[in-house]
Protein backbone atom coordinates (compact mmCIF):
# COMPACT_ATOMS: atom_id res chain seq x y z
CA UNK A 1 0.00 0.00 0.00
CA UNK A 2 1.55 3.62 -0.86
CA UNK A 3 0.65 7.10 0.73
CA UNK A 4 0.42 10.47 -1.11
CA UNK A 5 3.18 12.41 -0.02
CA UNK A 6 1.10 15.03 1.71
CA UNK A 7 -0.58 12.82 3.88
CA UNK A 8 2.65 11.01 5.22
CA UNK A 9 3.80 14.91 5.73
CA UNK A 10 0.68 15.21 7.82
CA UNK A 11 1.11 12.17 9.71
CA UNK A 12 5.13 12.72 9.99
CA UNK A 13 3.89 16.34 11.84
CA UNK A 14 1.54 14.13 14.24
CA UNK A 15 3.88 11.77 15.25
CA UNK A 16 6.71 14.07 16.14
CA UNK A 17 4.91 17.78 16.33
CA UNK A 18 0.85 17.14 17.28
CA UNK A 19 0.89 20.50 19.39
CA UNK A 20 1.84 22.61 16.02
CA UNK A 21 -0.98 21.44 14.30
CA UNK A 22 -3.70 23.44 12.83
CA UNK A 23 -7.44 21.90 13.72
CA UNK A 24 -7.48 21.48 10.25
CA UNK A 25 -4.50 18.60 10.01
CA UNK A 26 -5.65 17.54 13.05
CA UNK A 27 -9.77 16.60 12.06
CA UNK A 28 -7.81 15.29 8.91
CA UNK A 29 -5.47 12.92 9.95
CA UNK A 30 -8.60 11.81 12.61
CA UNK A 31 -10.81 11.22 9.48
CA UNK A 32 -8.39 9.03 7.86
CA UNK A 33 -7.76 7.04 11.14
CA UNK A 34 -11.26 6.29 11.57
CA UNK A 35 -10.50 3.86 8.05
CA UNK A 36 -9.99 0.43 9.41
CA UNK A 37 -7.61 -0.37 5.97
CA UNK A 38 -5.78 3.20 7.16
CA UNK A 39 -5.66 2.39 10.48
CA UNK A 40 -3.57 -0.88 9.95
CA UNK A 41 -1.50 0.89 7.45
CA UNK A 42 -0.53 3.62 10.01
CA UNK A 43 0.29 1.00 12.66
CA UNK A 44 2.54 -0.79 10.03
CA UNK A 45 3.67 2.34 9.25
CA UNK A 46 4.93 3.76 12.88
CA UNK A 47 6.37 0.24 13.22
CA UNK A 48 8.54 0.29 10.33
CA UNK A 49 9.82 4.12 9.85
CA UNK A 50 10.50 4.53 13.80
CA UNK A 51 11.02 0.84 15.56
CA UNK A 52 8.35 1.38 17.97
CA UNK A 53 5.28 -1.01 18.55
CA UNK A 54 2.59 0.88 19.87
CA UNK A 55 0.62 -2.12 20.56
CA UNK A 56 3.86 -2.98 23.02
CA UNK A 57 2.91 -0.11 25.34
CA UNK A 58 0.95 -0.32 28.54
CA UNK A 59 -1.59 2.40 27.93
CA UNK A 60 -4.16 3.73 30.86
CA UNK A 61 -7.18 5.24 28.66
CA UNK A 62 -8.18 7.08 32.12
CA UNK A 63 -4.26 8.54 32.81
CA UNK A 64 -4.38 9.82 28.65
CA UNK A 65 -7.56 12.02 29.48
CA UNK A 66 -5.90 13.09 32.02
CA UNK A 67 -3.14 14.79 31.12
CA UNK A 68 -4.22 15.65 27.35
CA UNK A 69 -7.04 17.86 29.44
CA UNK A 70 -4.22 19.05 31.58
CA UNK A 71 -1.66 20.04 28.25
CA UNK A 72 -5.00 21.91 26.63
CA UNK A 73 -5.52 24.04 29.84
CA UNK A 74 -1.91 24.66 30.13
CA UNK A 75 -1.58 26.08 26.78
CA UNK A 76 -3.65 28.85 25.82
CA UNK A 77 -3.53 28.03 22.28
CA UNK A 78 -5.48 24.68 22.26
CA UNK A 79 -7.62 25.71 25.25
CA UNK A 80 -10.58 26.48 22.45
CA UNK A 81 -9.99 23.27 20.69
CA UNK A 82 -12.52 20.50 21.07
CA UNK A 83 -10.31 17.98 23.75
CA UNK A 84 -12.24 14.79 22.14
CA UNK A 85 -10.15 15.32 19.74
CA UNK A 86 -7.18 14.54 21.17
CA UNK A 87 -8.90 11.84 23.77
CA UNK A 88 -9.88 10.19 20.47
CA UNK A 89 -6.31 10.01 19.13
CA UNK A 90 -4.59 9.06 21.99
CA UNK A 91 -7.04 6.04 22.03
CA UNK A 92 -6.25 5.43 18.64
CA UNK A 93 -2.42 5.32 19.02
CA UNK A 94 -2.37 4.30 22.79
CA UNK A 95 0.67 7.30 24.00
CA UNK A 96 1.37 10.04 21.34
CA UNK A 97 5.31 8.45 20.86
CA UNK A 98 7.22 10.27 18.42
CA UNK A 99 11.15 10.33 17.20
CA UNK A 100 12.46 13.13 14.94
CA UNK A 101 14.17 10.69 12.05
CA UNK A 102 12.84 8.99 9.49
CA UNK A 103 15.04 6.12 8.80
CA UNK A 104 15.94 5.76 4.80
CA UNK A 105 16.31 2.26 3.67
CA UNK A 106 15.60 0.29 6.69
CA UNK A 107 14.92 -2.71 4.81
CA UNK A 108 18.57 -3.22 3.39
CA UNK A 109 19.87 -2.25 6.89
CA UNK A 110 18.09 -4.67 8.81
CA UNK A 111 19.01 -7.69 5.85
CA UNK A 112 22.92 -6.61 6.48
CA UNK A 113 22.74 -6.45 10.06
CA UNK A 114 23.77 -9.36 12.07
CA UNK A 115 21.89 -9.70 15.50
CA UNK A 116 23.73 -10.93 18.36
CA UNK A 117 21.97 -12.38 21.21
CA UNK A 118 23.22 -10.80 24.85
CA UNK A 119 22.03 -11.48 28.20
CA UNK A 120 20.41 -7.52 28.58
CA UNK A 121 17.31 -7.80 30.19
CA UNK A 122 15.22 -4.50 29.68
CA UNK A 123 14.14 -3.09 33.58
CA UNK A 124 11.06 -4.62 35.35
CA UNK A 125 9.25 -4.21 38.42
CA UNK A 126 11.81 -5.26 41.80
CA UNK A 127 12.81 -3.59 44.53
CA UNK A 128 14.11 -4.39 48.17
CA UNK A 129 11.89 -2.91 51.16
CA UNK A 130 13.77 -2.73 54.39
CA UNK A 131 11.61 -2.78 57.35
CA UNK A 132 11.80 -0.47 60.56
CA UNK A 133 13.39 -3.63 62.34
CA UNK A 134 16.34 -3.83 59.17
CA UNK A 135 14.73 -6.95 57.83
CA UNK A 136 14.95 -6.52 54.23
CA UNK A 137 11.97 -8.35 52.02
CA UNK A 138 12.97 -8.78 47.87
CA UNK A 139 10.29 -7.48 45.59
CA UNK A 140 9.52 -8.72 42.29
CA UNK A 141 7.43 -9.13 39.72
CA UNK A 142 4.86 -11.84 39.69
CA UNK A 143 5.86 -12.24 43.33
CA UNK A 144 3.11 -11.16 46.73
CA UNK A 145 4.06 -10.28 50.31
CA UNK A 146 1.93 -9.08 53.17
CA UNK A 147 2.61 -8.24 56.72
CA UNK A 148 0.22 -6.16 59.20
CA UNK A 149 0.13 -2.52 57.37
CA UNK A 150 1.31 -3.19 53.94
CA UNK A 151 1.02 -5.72 50.74
CA UNK A 152 2.67 -6.13 47.47
CA UNK A 153 1.38 -7.70 44.34
CA UNK A 154 4.99 -7.60 42.86
CA UNK A 155 4.68 -4.39 40.96
CA UNK A 156 3.62 -1.83 43.71
CA UNK A 157 3.34 -1.50 47.53
CA UNK A 158 0.14 -0.68 49.39
CA UNK A 159 0.18 0.94 52.72
CA UNK A 160 -2.99 0.41 55.23
CA UNK A 161 -4.48 -0.27 58.56
CA UNK A 162 -1.83 1.86 60.55
CA UNK A 163 -3.90 5.01 60.42
CA UNK A 164 -4.58 6.05 64.84
CA UNK A 165 -2.51 3.42 65.55
CA UNK A 166 0.01 4.97 68.00
CA UNK A 167 2.54 1.76 67.32
CA UNK A 168 3.34 2.49 64.15
CA UNK A 169 3.89 6.53 64.46
CA UNK A 170 7.79 6.23 64.94
CA UNK A 171 8.00 3.78 62.50
CA UNK A 172 9.74 4.11 58.63
CA UNK A 173 10.48 1.72 56.04
CA UNK A 174 13.22 2.57 52.96
CA UNK A 175 12.70 1.31 49.27
CA UNK A 176 15.28 0.60 47.24
CA UNK A 177 14.76 0.06 43.58
CA UNK A 178 18.15 -1.48 41.73
CA UNK A 179 19.04 -0.38 38.34
CA UNK A 180 17.23 -2.33 36.13
CA UNK A 181 14.05 -1.85 38.17
CA UNK A 182 11.41 0.37 38.79
CA UNK A 183 8.16 0.28 41.29
CA UNK A 184 5.47 2.13 43.07
CA UNK A 185 3.96 2.40 46.44
CA UNK A 186 1.00 4.18 47.90
CA UNK A 187 1.36 5.37 51.24
CA UNK A 188 -0.87 5.23 54.06
CA UNK A 189 -2.38 8.80 53.28
CA UNK A 190 -3.17 8.03 49.63
CA UNK A 191 -0.41 9.47 48.25
CA UNK A 192 0.97 7.47 45.31
CA UNK A 193 4.74 7.37 44.14
CA UNK A 194 6.47 5.85 41.00
CA UNK A 195 10.45 5.32 41.57
CA UNK A 196 12.70 4.74 38.64
CA UNK A 197 15.51 2.76 38.29
CA UNK A 198 18.37 3.54 40.78
CA UNK A 199 16.27 5.29 43.10
CA UNK A 200 15.46 5.19 46.97
CA UNK A 201 13.13 6.68 49.63
CA UNK A 202 12.45 6.48 53.15
CA UNK A 203 9.05 7.30 54.50
CA UNK A 204 7.01 6.87 58.20
CA UNK A 205 4.54 4.31 57.71
CA UNK A 206 1.67 5.87 59.32
CA UNK A 207 1.23 10.22 59.52
CA UNK A 208 -0.08 11.50 62.24
CA UNK A 209 -3.51 13.40 61.23
CA UNK A 210 -3.43 16.76 60.84
CA UNK A 211 0.83 17.08 61.40
CA UNK A 212 3.33 17.55 58.33
CA UNK A 213 3.81 14.60 56.19
CA UNK A 214 7.28 14.51 55.43
CA UNK A 215 9.27 11.54 53.04
CA UNK A 216 13.07 11.56 51.92
CA UNK A 217 14.21 11.30 48.58
CA UNK A 218 17.43 9.63 49.30
CA UNK A 219 18.76 9.14 46.08
CA UNK A 220 17.06 8.65 42.33
CA UNK A 221 14.34 9.96 40.52
CA UNK A 222 10.35 9.72 42.06
CA UNK A 223 6.70 11.38 40.57
CA UNK A 224 5.06 12.44 43.27
CA UNK A 225 1.11 12.57 43.34
CA UNK A 226 0.49 14.18 46.72
CA UNK A 227 -2.83 13.62 48.17
CA UNK A 228 -4.51 16.90 49.13
CA UNK A 229 -4.49 18.49 52.34
CA UNK A 230 -7.71 19.11 52.76
CA UNK A 231 -7.98 15.18 52.53
CA UNK A 232 -5.44 14.40 54.91
CA UNK A 233 -6.68 16.68 58.40
CA UNK A 234 -5.15 20.21 56.42
CA UNK A 235 -1.59 18.28 56.85
CA UNK A 236 1.31 19.63 54.43
CA UNK A 237 2.91 17.44 52.45
CA UNK A 238 7.11 17.66 52.10
CA UNK A 239 10.05 15.69 50.43
CA UNK A 240 13.67 16.61 51.54
CA UNK A 241 16.66 15.85 49.68
CA UNK A 242 20.21 16.52 51.28
CA UNK A 243 19.89 19.71 48.51
CA UNK A 244 16.48 21.33 48.92
CA UNK A 245 13.40 20.57 50.40
CA UNK A 246 10.39 20.60 48.61
CA UNK A 247 6.94 22.03 49.94
CA UNK A 248 3.42 21.03 49.09
CA UNK A 249 -0.21 21.35 49.34
CA UNK A 250 -1.58 18.62 46.58
CA UNK A 251 0.24 18.33 43.16
CA UNK A 252 2.00 15.94 41.23
CA UNK A 253 5.93 16.63 40.17
CA UNK A 254 8.38 14.44 39.50
CA UNK A 255 12.12 14.89 41.12
CA UNK A 256 15.26 13.52 39.45
CA UNK A 257 18.41 13.79 42.37
CA UNK A 258 20.72 10.74 40.97
CA UNK A 259 23.84 10.26 43.25
CA UNK A 260 26.37 10.87 40.23
CA UNK A 261 24.80 13.87 38.86
CA UNK A 262 25.70 17.15 40.32
CA UNK A 263 21.77 19.05 39.91
CA UNK A 264 18.61 17.87 41.40
CA UNK A 265 15.92 18.59 39.46
CA UNK A 266 11.59 19.25 40.52
CA UNK A 267 9.75 19.07 37.30
CA UNK A 268 5.69 20.69 38.45
CA UNK A 269 3.23 19.12 36.34
CA UNK A 270 0.25 20.36 39.01
CA UNK A 271 -0.61 22.69 41.50
CA UNK A 272 2.15 24.51 43.53
CA UNK A 273 5.33 23.99 45.27
CA UNK A 274 7.59 25.76 47.40
CA UNK A 275 11.68 24.75 46.36
CA UNK A 276 13.64 25.67 49.36
CA UNK A 277 17.62 25.33 50.08
CA UNK A 278 18.96 26.68 53.69
CA UNK A 279 19.09 30.37 52.30
CA UNK A 280 16.50 30.45 49.38
CA UNK A 281 13.16 29.64 48.28
CA UNK A 282 11.41 29.85 45.30
CA UNK A 283 7.67 28.80 43.93
CA UNK A 284 7.38 26.62 40.66
CA UNK A 285 4.25 26.83 38.58
CA UNK A 286 3.02 24.24 36.18
CA UNK A 287 5.24 23.20 33.20
CA UNK A 288 8.71 24.86 35.67
CA UNK A 289 11.17 23.09 36.66
CA UNK A 290 13.88 23.95 39.48
CA UNK A 291 17.69 23.14 39.17
CA UNK A 292 19.55 23.20 42.39
CA UNK A 293 23.34 22.54 42.64
CA UNK A 294 23.56 19.74 44.49
CA UNK A 295 27.56 21.53 45.56
CA UNK A 296 27.31 24.81 46.66
CA UNK A 297 22.96 25.11 47.07
CA UNK A 298 23.42 28.92 47.20
CA UNK A 299 21.01 29.20 44.51
CA UNK A 300 17.69 27.68 42.62
CA UNK A 301 17.38 28.14 38.87
CA UNK A 302 13.64 28.19 37.75
CA UNK A 303 13.03 27.58 33.92
CA UNK A 304 10.20 26.77 31.32
CA UNK A 305 9.96 22.66 30.68
CA UNK A 306 8.53 20.36 28.52
CA UNK A 307 7.00 18.08 31.13
CA UNK A 308 5.74 15.23 28.96
CA UNK A 309 10.05 14.76 27.95
CA UNK A 310 10.66 14.62 31.93
CA UNK A 311 7.49 12.67 32.98
CA UNK A 312 7.67 10.05 30.06
CA UNK A 313 9.82 7.28 31.74
CA UNK A 314 6.72 6.41 34.37
CA UNK A 315 4.12 6.36 30.87
CA UNK A 316 6.45 3.34 29.42
CA UNK A 317 8.93 5.28 26.94
CA UNK A 318 11.71 7.71 27.05
CA UNK A 319 11.13 10.98 25.16
CA UNK A 320 14.70 13.28 24.43
CA UNK A 321 14.91 16.73 23.04
CA UNK A 322 18.24 17.90 22.35
CA UNK A 323 19.82 15.95 24.50
CA UNK A 324 23.23 14.67 23.98
CA UNK A 325 24.23 10.78 23.40
CA UNK A 326 26.05 10.99 27.00
CA UNK A 327 22.81 11.83 29.01
CA UNK A 328 20.66 9.98 27.02
CA UNK A 329 22.94 6.51 27.45
CA UNK A 330 23.01 7.14 31.39
CA UNK A 331 19.04 6.79 31.29
CA UNK A 332 19.83 3.74 29.29
CA UNK A 333 22.28 1.88 31.62
CA UNK A 334 20.66 2.37 34.85
CA UNK A 335 16.85 0.66 32.53
CA UNK A 336 18.76 -2.18 31.15
CA UNK A 337 21.79 -2.25 34.08
CA UNK A 338 24.57 -2.20 31.95
CA UNK A 339 27.71 0.71 31.88
CA UNK A 340 28.57 2.30 28.51
CA UNK A 341 31.69 3.57 27.45
CA UNK A 342 32.04 6.40 24.50
CA UNK A 343 35.45 5.65 22.53
CA UNK A 344 35.38 9.01 21.41
CA UNK A 345 33.78 11.66 23.48
CA UNK A 346 32.66 13.53 20.34
CA UNK A 347 30.16 11.19 19.45
CA UNK A 348 28.99 11.53 23.21
CA UNK A 349 28.35 15.12 23.04
CA UNK A 350 25.85 14.64 19.54
CA UNK A 351 22.36 16.12 20.28
CA UNK A 352 19.52 13.58 19.64
CA UNK A 353 15.70 14.02 20.02
CA UNK A 354 13.35 10.88 19.85
CA UNK A 355 10.84 9.09 21.80
CA UNK A 356 11.96 5.36 22.43
CA UNK A 357 9.38 2.03 24.37
CA UNK A 358 11.03 1.07 27.12
CA UNK A 359 9.67 -2.39 26.51
CA UNK A 360 12.69 -2.53 23.38
CA UNK A 361 15.54 -4.31 23.60
CA UNK A 362 18.39 -2.83 24.21
CA UNK A 363 20.10 -3.74 20.66
CA UNK A 364 17.36 -2.59 18.55
CA UNK A 365 17.36 1.28 20.36
CA UNK A 366 21.46 1.15 19.51
CA UNK A 367 20.65 0.01 15.88
CA UNK A 368 17.50 3.33 16.06
CA UNK A 369 20.74 5.80 16.95
CA UNK A 370 23.07 3.89 14.50
CA UNK A 371 20.64 4.12 11.66
CA UNK A 372 20.22 7.53 12.02
CA UNK A 373 24.21 7.87 11.55
CA UNK A 374 24.60 9.11 15.27
CA UNK A 375 27.36 6.41 15.78
CA UNK A 376 29.61 4.59 13.38
CA UNK A 377 29.54 0.72 15.84
CA UNK A 378 28.30 -0.53 18.93
CA UNK A 379 30.07 -3.63 20.77
CA UNK A 380 28.62 -5.38 23.49
CA UNK A 381 30.56 -7.57 25.84
CA UNK A 382 28.57 -9.16 28.49
CA UNK A 383 26.72 -5.78 30.33
CA UNK A 384 29.37 -3.22 28.68
CA UNK A 385 28.25 -1.57 25.52
CA UNK A 386 30.80 0.35 23.60
CA UNK A 387 30.08 3.24 21.78
CA UNK A 388 32.29 3.51 18.69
Amino acid sequence: MSIEKKKEKLIIKYLTNPSNMTDKELNDVIEWLRNESNKKYFKEYVKVNYLIDYATINFDTNEAKKHLIRYIKNNPKHRKRKWKHFVYAALFVGVIVSISVLFKGKENFYKETEFTQTNISTGSYKAILTLNNGNEINLKEGETFMNDIVDSNGEGLFYSNAIGNDKYESEYNVLSVPRGGHFFVQLIDGTKIWLNSDSRIKYPVSFIRGESRTVELLYGEAYFDVTSSTEYGGASFSVLHESQKINVIGTEFNVKAYKEEKYAYTTLVEGTVDISTSNIKKTLKPNQQSIVSKLDRKDITVKPISVYNEISWKEGVFSFKNKSLKEIMKVLSRWYDVDIIFKDEKIAELKFTGTLNKNQKIEDILMTIKSAKYINEYEINSKTIIIK
